[in-house]
């Protein structure tokens, strides 16, 4: 649910006394209590004054002062009725309905310690049984606050020929007339019924039998006039039966019939109720709303508590409604919802939809009539269509309260009415591990004030004792004690220590026993005054490796022996050491390995290869390779030489003149073929040829041979012109010789 509700402190039930505040002129103040008793009424002064109510139903009545019932209606209490607590005003002694028809102002005040607890019923009671602090009302009730507490658990058989029982349960009376009113009324009476009724009788007839609980926070029924009332406390039902049981259960009306009422209430309270379901055709059902069904006169309400309605099993049959204010064909109008709810968050989808109704967000189901408002929305007047801001509600009420608010029924929440505590408390005790610190309390105002304890260190609980005993995790933290009001009583005040270091107090040391090659033995001792267990090493105490066992590695090679290895008895520690006579013989390869390639500038080298390790035999040089040219050619022309250019990948180059082809003049113009040179001397076109006598100008049997090996060499790429004339020379045409 939306973090709403710290503000659902209204949803935690408080027994105290408060009194009603309006908003006149826009200010709160607190109203006056009438301090003589007005014409026509009888003052209320005591218990006796009270109970005496019962002999004139007719009479009117102010209460006078606050009236505490807590001893009166506990167990031996002097008004404790046959050990069942209070005796409802009209019950005539059997809780049965004799109306009240006068009025009854509470003046203000408040009647606290109201105690009904009825385990069975006295002889004579009827069917039908009233119980609360009023049985019926045809009259008026207003300005009455009332707390304590309201239980039953009604064990009863019943035969199925009876006519069906009905139970009524109310904070301020268990059944409303149609000419009662309620006004201005608040509940701070928690409602626990536990039905676990049986029918006796042949099983196909138990149908026709059922039981219906009515339970609500002001009343249990109602046929009248319910406003300006706020319902605190906690109501829970539990109905479990073999045969047909209802139960309504309502913040201020469990259920309701034309022609009442319901305008100008809250619910603060949470609403639980489950049924266990019935076997045959009618069902087990519990219906909770915070309102009650009003027969379309639910007006300006709004719900703070939590309402559930569960089902025990999965029985076909069972049903749990759970609504914010009406169920099936009842609505509300302006009213609004931000308490948790497993079903819809204002009404019941019927054919009479609700009008101009809100609710929180993710609190329940939708319903016909109601608008879904984000946390932020339900804030802002504005959202709220054809509300009366102007007398009927406001958005200025309580700053803790964010949400709209009834004018002349201030939102009073539970903590709102608790008694304040004050006194002081002082942590005594060694701020030190392993002390024990324990609350001082002094000056506590109420004397009967109850509260509880809170320990915390550096704001971590870590008690709710009385005291509190430091351990070593506490070191260099800050505990603080804090005194908080519970039950009827609020406030809080604390007091706190830094803790320090423990000075330890050691018992015997032990010895661990856990002495390894790798570190020394150590011994522990227990610190009587925190309980840390503290270790030391013993020196020189350290284990020796312990090596046997070896096991060999499995790793000889042909140039070494190999090894074997053993782990130390005491530690993880290994050792290795040589395996003697356990080097293994070269198997070397049949084929050639080449460790060296041969190239054009150095020679190659190969080998035989050992299978098993690097070494190496019948190592051979492989001769140099030949050179290899490519050739660059710059072509001769008519008139300028050109050249070839030989050069190896090794770097080794040699280059050879191409001779000017020398102008010709075939056409007889006087000009080359050519280029565009005249021709004057045709015969000396050769005249610049060099005069070069080596091998490859010469004629005969070298200059042939040279040719021949020449052209072996270009095309075959074999190196014989090196091999055969072993001699070189670069000649006057430019061309390299050998």
């Amino acid at each position: 649910m939306k973090k709403f509700i710290a503000l659902t402190l209204a949803l935690i039930m408080s027994f105290s006394c408060f009194s009603l505040v309006s908003f006149a002129e826009e200010t709160e103040t607190t109203m006056e209590h009438l301090t003589e008793v007005s014409e026509g009424y009888v003052g209320i002064y005591t218990i006796e004054d009270l109970y005496c109510v019962r002999n004139d139903l007719t009479a009117n009545y102010i209460l006078m002062n606050d009236i505490d019932l807590s001893e009166a209606t506990a167990e031996g209490g002097e008004w404790n009725y046959e050990g069942r607590g209070w005796n409802p005003i009209g019950s005539n002694d059997v809780y049965s309905n004799n109306e009240f028809s006068g009025v009854f102002d509470g003046n203000n005040y408040c009647i606290s310690g109201l105690n009904i607890d009825i385990a069975s019923y006295p002889a004579g009671t009827g069917l039908n049984r009233y119980i609360g602090l009023f049985a019926c009302v045809s009259g008026t009730i207003r300005n009455l606050s009332v707390n304590g507490k309201i239980s039953t658990e009604n064990t009863k058989t019943y035969d199925h020929g009876n006519n069906n029982p009905n139970y009524y349960f109310g904070g301020i009376c268990a059944y409303v007339t149609s000419t009662g009113k309620i006004e201005n009324c608040i509940n701070n009476v928690s409602i626990s019924i536990y039905s676990p009724h049986i029918a006796n009788g042949p099983s196909p007839n138990l149908y026709l039998f059922q039981v219906s609980n009515y339970i609500g926070g002001i009343t249990g029924y109602n046929e009248g006039t319910i406003k300006n009332c706020i319902n605190n406390a906690v109501l829970k039902v539990a109905i479990k039966t073999n045969y047909r049981a209802f139960g309504y259960c309502a913040g201020i009306a469990g259920t309701s019939s034309s022609p009442a009422t319901v305008s100008c209430c809250i619910n603060n309270g949470n609403i639980n109720a489950i049924s266990n379901g019935y076997r045959y055709s009618n069902r087990s059902t519990c219906y909770v709303d915070a309102y009650g069904i009003s027969s379309n006169n639910v007006s300006h309400c709004f719900n703070a508590g939590k309402i559930i309605a569960l089902t025990e099993t999965t029985n076909e049959y069972q049903t749990g409604y759970a609504d914010s204010f009406g169920v099936s064909e009842y609505k509300a109008t302006s009213c609004y919802n931000v308490g948790e709810t497993n079903g819809f968050a204002i009404s019941g989808s019927g054919s009479n939809s609700s009008s101009n109704c809100y609710y929180l967000e993710g609190v329940g189901e939708n319903s016909a009539g109601a608008t879904s408002l984000t946390e932020s929305q339900m804030k802002l007047q504005s959202m709220y269509a054809d509300w009366d801001f102007d007398t009927v509600w406001t958005m200025e009420g309580r700053e803790d309260y964010p949400y709209p608010e009834l004018r002349d029924v201030p939102l009073v929440l539970p903590e709102d009415s608790k008694t304040e505590i004050t006194g002081t408390v002082t942590v005594t005790g060694e701020a030190k591990v392993g002390s024990t610190l324990t609350a001082e309390i002094k000056d506590i105002s109420p004397a009967d004030s109850t509260f509880e304890y809170e320990w915390k260190a550096d704001g971590e609980v870590v008690g709710t004792d009385t005291s509190y005993t430091i351990t070593q995790d506490d070191v260099g933290k800050e505990i603080t004690l804090t005194i908080k009001g519970n039950g009827e009583f609020k406030g809080e005040f604390s007091s706190s220590a830094i803790v320090g270091e423990c000075v330890h107090s050691l018992g015997e040391y032990v010895n661990n026993n856990d002495a390894t090659c790798e570190k020394n033995e150590t011994k522990s001792a227990v610190c009587e005054k925190c309980s840390e267990i503290l270790t030391e090493e013993i020196e020189g105490t350290k284990l020796p490796h312990s090596f046997k066992n070896y096991i060999y590695d499995e790793n000889a090679t042909c140039t070494a022996d190999g090894t074997e290895t053993a782990k130390c008895e005491n530690c993880d520690a290994t050792d290795t050491i040589i395996a003697e006579n356990t080097m293994v013989e070269h198997v070397f390869s049949d084929s050639w390995t080449i460790d060296k390639e041969a190239t054009c500038a150095e020679e190659g080298v190969k080998s035989h290869h050992c299978k098993n390790c690097n070494a190496t035999k019948d190592e051979s040089v492989l001769n140099k390779l030949a050179h290899i040219y490519d050739a660059e050619v710059t072509e001769a022309t008519c008139d300028k030489d050109g050249k070839v250019v030989y050069t190896c990948s090794c770097g080794d180059t040699y280059s050879k003149v191409l001779y000017a082809t020398g102008h010709k003049d075939n056409d007889g113009n006087g000009r080359c073929d050519e280029c565009p040179e005249y021709i004057e001397d045709s015969e000396n076109e050769n005249e610049n040829k060099p005069d070069c006598k080596c091998i490859c100008h010469e004629t005969g049997i070298h200059s042939f041979l040279y040719r021949i090996f020449s052209y072996i060499q270009r095309y075959f790429k074999i190196d014989l012109i090196g091999k055969v004339f072993k001699l070189g020379q670069i000649c006057k045409c430019g061309e390299y010789h050998y």
